[in-house]
């Protein structure tokens, strides 16, 4: 057998080992994959040198689901489905790259395969839900069987962390699912980004298109750094391109062209015929759009500034917000990618149509190498940080973690468990006969806005913690748990409030004295039956007192009317002893009488005759 040339074989083999190089590299720093609904040590590293991990880490809930004879790229065969009550489930995404005010693009992957986990609700067959990231309503999903819907978001990040949320769009709405969920970085000096923080908003629904024939597939990571993903816009195959050779395109120099857009994006245009002419249908009517196009020119006749120039005009106006007529070869030259961006309004039907056509003094028609469309959202602040450190530490007393996200926001998906009036102000915990166990927290007292505590049937321990900042309370249920130690005296100086219900405890000790005026007084509905450890003082200016005391002690109220008794019959004896006396003295005095008149012996007397009243004062008068 005849040995290859060494030089040949360098030949053949230099090519496929430069194209390994570059797919087979390590991901960007920042690049976060999870693949949903795997196993906690599941991993997988894809051709394009991407390091898939599972979901486990970053969400709590939910259960995994494989997607049966599904042809899908792998990560994307499986899914996690939250079919619980919660208001949502929320994944945290976080690793070094995730800091207060970095920009990111966000991804979802979403598709239930030929035979999906549940029936759906709509008669359409499609499954609804909804999307949020942060305190952000980000999209609505609606999928149907054997479809796909996937969504990319640029966000800017409030913190160490970002909450990627699934919600039902109804309380009894489909249940979510979700098959792959990515994070990538996006660059400061990115245009989009510098709008994103110059006008406090985010990117939803960003698409990108390649102005390419049919049979050019998607352009992503590694050509795109920041792995946009660049698809076909589905241009008749016939059209008309202007082609080059990917080495013929120059790096991109110039500062304010700061969009880096893959070179292969520049291979193929679109050439008008002379105008080029596109739309959109379905959008949000007259809604403010942001677009940026993508040039470079590669025709090499149009080597002179003037010989190609063309206007963009949207819904049939020129477009002011971009910088004037465009001539590409003018502002870098040939070969050379090019970017220019704008806002651009729907009309009232939600129609965006976009056409560039070529000035009267153009030589050559209008071109476009590639667009992106955003819809601005303003970016929705937090729940205030004094309120979410109070909440999380409620959660943890309570064993609630399997709560994430923002507690109460968007408006509608904050925590079912709690109501909140604004970012700022918690008014009510509700979880009555909740069964969650553990202790209240002394953090609850930050939560200053509270109206209404419901702990009820909570199986709660330990001491009820000061209170006395909650000064608009006006409801504090804690019955039927097994708190110990005594009721705060503080409870008493809350002004507010109207009803305090501590039955069935473990509280031990005096009732705060303040507590039981305001129940006399009927300002304060107070129950606490049930605490055999508690007793109440007796209270010695009032003739009336509370019987509501569960202890093993006489009441103060009991006590009370023990003597008011003992005083009555006092007094019914005295009278009863005065009428006896009455009537001994009278018969005496009778039958004297009698004995002197048969003996004549009558005695004179001086004084007059004495009441028994008097007689019982005096005593025996001196004869």
């Amino acid at each position: 057998m005849a040995s290859i040339p060494y030089f040949l074989f360098l030949k053949a083999i230099i090519p496929h080992l430069v194209i390994f190089a570059i797919y087979a590299r390590s991901q960007e720093e920042g690049f976060l994959s999870l693949g949903c609904g795997r196993a906690p040590e599941w991993t997988y590293p894809d051709a394009w040198g991407i390091q898939w991990v599972s979901d486990s880490g970053y969400v709590s809930g939910g259960t995994t689901y494989n997607l049966p004879n599904d042809d899908a790229y792998l990560p994307r065969r499986t899914m996690r489905l939250f079919q619980g009550n919660q208001s949502k489930y929320c994944y945290n995404l976080s690793n070094n790259a995730v800091r207060l005010g970095a920009a990111f693009l966000l991804r979802v992957y979403i598709r239930p395969g030929q035979t999906p986990p549940y029936t759906p609700k709509s008669a359409n067959g499609t499954m609804v839900f909804k999307l949020i990231v942060d305190a952000n309503e980000w999209s609505t999903v609606s999928v149907a069987v054997n479809e796909t819907y996937d969504n990319e978001a640029y966000v800017r990040s409030q913190g160490d962390f970002i909450s990627v949320c699934l919600a039902r769009s109804t309380p009894d709405g489909d249940a979510p699912f979700i098959n792959t969920l990515e994070l990538r970085p996006l660059p400061a000096s990115f245009s989009s980004v510098q709008r994103m923080s110059s006008t406090n908003t985010i990117l939803t629904e960003v698409q990108h298109y390649n102005m390419a024939p049919l049979e050019v597939s998607l352009i992503s990571y590694p050509p795109d750094i920041a792995d946009r993903y660049w698809r076909n816009i589905a241009l008749d195959d016939n059209g008309p391109f202007y082609k080059i050779n990917l080495s013929d395109i120059r790096n991109l120099t110039r500062p304010e062209d700061i969009d880096i857009a893959p070179s292969t994006l520049f291979q193929d245009s679109w050439k008008g015929s002379p105008y080029l002419s596109f739309y959109w249908t379905q959008l949000v009517p007259s809604f403010t759009f942001y677009m940026q196009f993508y040039f470079a020119e590669i025709d090499p006749q149009v080597n002179s500034t003037g010989a190609r120039v063309f206007n963009i005009f949207i819904n049939g106006l020129q477009e002011t917000s971009f910088v004037g007529p465009v001539d590409v070869f003018a502002a870098v030259g040939a070969n050379t990618p090019y970017m220019v961006s704008g806002g651009a309004d729907s009309d009232q039907s939600g129609t965006l149509s976009v056409n560039l056509t070529p000035s009267v003094q153009s030589l050559f028609p209008s071109f476009l190498a590639g667009i992106e469309k955003f819809t601005p959202t303003r970016l929705e602040p937090l729940t205030s940080s004094h309120i979410v450190a109070a909440v999380e530490a409620l959660k943890s007393a309570l064993n609630l973690t399997s709560y994430t996200g923002d507690p109460c926001l968007p408006e509608g998906y904050g925590y079912e468990w709690m109501n909140c009036s604004s970012r700022d102000s918690v008014t009510a915990i509700l979880l009555s006969n909740s069964r969650t166990g553990g202790i209240i927290p002394d953090e609850i007292r930050s939560l200053d806005t509270l109206l209404e505590i419901h702990l009820d049937g909570s199986d709660l321990q330990g001491p009820i913690p000061d209170l006395s900042a909650l000064e608009r309370l006006e409801i504090l249920d804690l019955r039927n748990n097994r708190l110990t130690g005594p009721i705060p005296a503080t409870l008493a100086a809350l002004p507010n409030l109207q009803a305090l219900y501590l039955q069935n405890n473990n509280l031990s000790g005096q009732i705060p004295p303040e507590l039981l005026r305001r129940k006399q007084a009927y300002s304060l509905v107070f129950e606490y039956s049930g605490n055999q450890y508690l007793s109440a003082e007796v209270n010695q200016s009032s003739p009336f007192a509370d019987s509501s005391s569960g202890s093993g002690s006489i009441s103060q109220r009991t006590r009370t009317i023990i003597i008011v008794a003992a005083l009555v019959c006092f007094v019914i004896i005295i009278v009863v002893l005065g009428i006896v006396l009455y009537v001994v003295c009278k018969y005496r005095a009778e039958k004297a009488g009698t004995k002197g008149e048969s003996g004549n012996n009558l005695h004179a007397t001086q004084h007059p005759p004495i009441s028994t009243f008097q007689a019982v004062v005096q005593g025996p008068h001196k004869k």
